[in-house]
């Protein structure tokens, strides 16, 4: 944290303020390099790592948000282009600009590239896929999808770099020297850890892993279905583990314990929904799930004309969406199929309070309609 402060105004979110605080040269590469003390410090020394990553990964991603996609300048002979700083405090001109004088702002960001190649860098360090056990939030991932089921967590990373992966209540983390990973699956005991590994060359070559957090043991391990010598773990100490890399275009690796209950190398799926309460006035609200999975099915209920129709159980991963019809009796199905992707978290959401949230909206509307015309009906007489 002395690499780092934690700014007290929300826009500033928690990104390097120099120059004693002037809010005109915020968002500067320092975000990304005083960030790779801050992912060392709570993956290694932190009693809240949950609470700090929260900051830590804001840094991680800081520096990239400089390169412009259209949020900083719409036009396409800027797409792509990277800006230095950003300035908190609103207005057309650059504070204190000194190259070029008095240079214009684009929607807050400086119009010059200056230093922030060096955030790039910083950020290309320490970009990864973590997951937490929020306090708030349960399981989420940060830069990656991930699913949890039995005792086996499974992650799909989307950080862009895809070489690290940072289990952070588990105090697990995996490095990979080159090549890189499209998804990994995680014992809640840390004694299994399985991945598919993309080699980038082509060509057969040796990757060096290393592992933090293993289970203090003897393990076996596979590399693209070739069982190598086995691994040896040691309690509070890296493993190091030289993978021997087939000519193919990816290969699965296992370093599994003598009693690991899990198995596979893929990443995050998902789950069901929950169902939906009854709806009312002959509408039947369908569930809302979220699952692991990106997109499941749609529940479809079709509610009656006057009576509260019953929920529609949401298919996996998608909550029915709110029906209406003519038949006098509601009724809900729901059907869908596992896209096999993720979304970052498993927040099971309920919408029992949603329909009768939408029921107590379509009364007080009704009876809102009654008083406007009882008015009217007054004024005209």
């Amino acid at each position: 944290r002395a690499c780092r402060g934690q700014e007290p105004t929300w826009y500033y979110y928690a990104d390097p303020v120099t120059l004693n605080g002037e809010n005109w040269w915020q968002f500067q590469y320092t975000a990304a390099l005083a960030g790779y003390c801050m992912d060392d410090y709570l993956r290694h020394y932190s009693t809240t790592p949950e609470l700090d990553e929260r900051l830590s990964y804001a840094a991680k991603i800081a520096n990239v948000n400089a390169i412009n996609s259209g949020q900083i300048d719409a036009d396409p002979a800027n797409l792509g282009a990277i800006s230095w700083t950003y300035q908190a405090m609103k207005g057309n001109v650059y504070v204190n600009s000194f190259d070029p004088a008095n240079g214009k702002l684009h929607n807050g960001w400086r119009e010059m590239a200056g230093e922030a190649d060096l955030g790039l860098f910083g950020a290309i360090r320490i970009l990864s896929a973590d997951v937490a056990n929020d306090p708030i939030f349960g399981l989420f991932g940060y830069g990656s999808d991930v699913s949890h089921a039995g005792t086996c967590t499974s992650v799909t990373p989307h950080d862009g770099v895809f070489k690290r992966l940072n289990l952070i209540s588990q105090k697990f983390h995996l490095d990979l020297n080159r090549d890189r990973y499209s998804g990994a699956t995680i014992s809640d005991t840390n004694d299994y850890l399985g991945f598919t590994l993309q080699n980038q060359t082509g060509d057969a070559h040796q990757t060096e892993l290393t592992i933090e957090g293993l289970a203090a043991g003897m393990y076996s391990l596979s590399v693209g279905g070739t069982a190598a010598s086995p691994v040896t773990a040691t309690a509070g100490k890296s493993t190091l583990i030289a993978l021997s890399v087939p000519a193919s275009a990816t290969a699965e690796v296992t370093v599994s314990g003598a009693t690991a209950t899990c198995t596979g190398t893929g990443g995050a799926t998902g789950g069901a929904g929950s169902t939906g309460a009854s709806g009312a006035g002959g509408t039947g609200a369908g569930g809302a799930g979220n699952g692991g999975a990106s997109v499941g099915g749609n529940g479809q209920p079709t509610g009656g004309a006057n009576s509260a129709g019953t929920s529609g159980t949401s298919g996996p991963n998608g909550g029915g969406a709110p029906g209406s019809g003519a038949s006098s009796t509601s009724s809900g199905a729901a059907s869908g199929s596992n896209s096999n992707s993720g979304c970052s978290c498993e927040l099971g959401r309920s919408s029992t309070s949603g329909g009768a949230l939408f029921g107590l909206l379509g009364y007080a509307a009704l009876a809102i309609a009654r008083r406007r015309r009882a008015r009217r009906g007054a004024i005209a007489s």
